[in-house]
């Protein structure tokens, strides 16, 4: 006698198989679309943050960055002049008008925590 139909657990069986598949296949594409969506906003933090370090190397008199500049919505940026540390004893950080000093650019998000910071040592006059 020749068999020509499935049986109920054949059918079960291949539809388990089925949804197991298409529920990894659908996780793999949310977490794709996470991933992807976490790479927007980090980039576009990132350049908000380039920007707004160029500016102030540009303009070392400025004290925030003006409205326009501001690409990304509900952040704002800030600017700190510190002094440097890690030069050797023997050597001053100052050199006639102009002096060594750590610029810190910090990208703040709405509620003023801080998302990312970049430091750049640079010669500016002194204040």
């Amino acid at each position: 006698m020749k068999r020509s139909r499935f049986t109920l657990l054949e059918v079960i069986l291949a539809m388990a198989v089925f949804a197991v598949g298409l529920g990894g296949a659908l996780s793999a594409a949310a977490m794709a679309r996470m991933r992807s969506a976490n790479a927007v906003r980090d980039y576009a933090e990132n350049m908000q943050l380039i920007n707004a370090a160029e500016y102030f190397m540009l303009d070392s008199e400025a004290e925030s960055l003006p409205e326009e500049l501001l690409t990304l919505p509900g952040y704002s940026v800030e600017v700190e002049y510190d002094d440097v540390d890690s030069l050797p004893d023997d050597i001053d950080s100052e050199l006639g008008q102009y002096e060594l000093v750590m610029m810190r650019v910090s990208l703040l998000d709405d509620s003023s925590k801080v998302c990312k910071t970049v430091a750049i040592e640079r010669i500016m006059q002194r204040r």
